[in-house]
């Protein structure tokens, strides 16, 4: 169940928290941070200018509605996703090296608690209207395609399918967000390996 904030939270957080100088960016901040604790219904275009310390005509001139700001979430955060995945390959000839690095970067950022992370993992594009679920899809595609090159380089067995071996890899690794603790014993280079490690061999003895 998604926890309520107050409107007085949300000032006291106005308040606590400084704004950084580039106002877009504190405007995606600020909604990514209230879309993730009130959830994107939960969240007015009010709410989002209060913590961010402007005036909605303001937030209104960078985005003509709460529908853009999400897409732009989404863009921002598939840029910086595939940056850190990208980044953290670069050298590694062995595919399945390579692909390893890849989903413990992945997990890193995707357990991090990153609002922006938060809101790309947990909004469903398919709830949407027609035109902002095209979009949000083609941002995350743009992502898993990073994953999907990755894939498509590491030698497999005949007749397994790699769109299906991605779809499981990416799923196993975002559900690891439900159920993930920080004071456990596993860090996420060992749930990357681990999973990977399922998804490559089997469980089959």
């Amino acid at each position: 169940m998604v926890k309520a904030v107050s409107s007085a939270a949300v000032r006291r957080a106005a308040t606590e928290r400084p704004v950084p100088v580039n106002k877009r960016s504190a405007m995606l901040q600020a909604a990514a941070k209230l879309f993730a604790t009130r959830g994107y219904d939960g969240t007015s275009m009010r709410d989002i200018a209060e913590l961010v310390q402007v005036q909605p005509a303001s937030l209104y001139h960078h985005f003509p509605s709460k529908s853009h700001i999400l897409v732009s979430i989404f863009e921002e955060s598939a840029i910086e996703m595939v940056e850190r995945v990208e980044k953290a390959v670069v050298g590694i000839e062995d595919p399945w090296e390579a692909l390893e690095v890849a989903c413990t970067a992945h997990m890193k950022a995707l357990l991090a608690g990153f609002d922006l992370i938060h809101v790309v993992f947990g909004e469903l594009p398919r709830r949407h209207e027609p035109e902002v679920r095209q979009k949000l899809i083609a941002e995350r595609d743009r992502y898993e395609d990073v994953f999907r090159r990755l894939i498509d380089a590491v030698p497999l067995r005949r007749g397994a399918n790699r769109r299906y071996m991605k779809m499981t890899l990416l799923g196993a690794m975002a559900w690891s967000r439900v159920w993930y603790l920080p004071e456990g014993r596993d860090s996420p280079e060992t749930l990357a390996h681990n999973i990977l490690n399922i998804v490559r061999t089997g469980v089959k003895s």
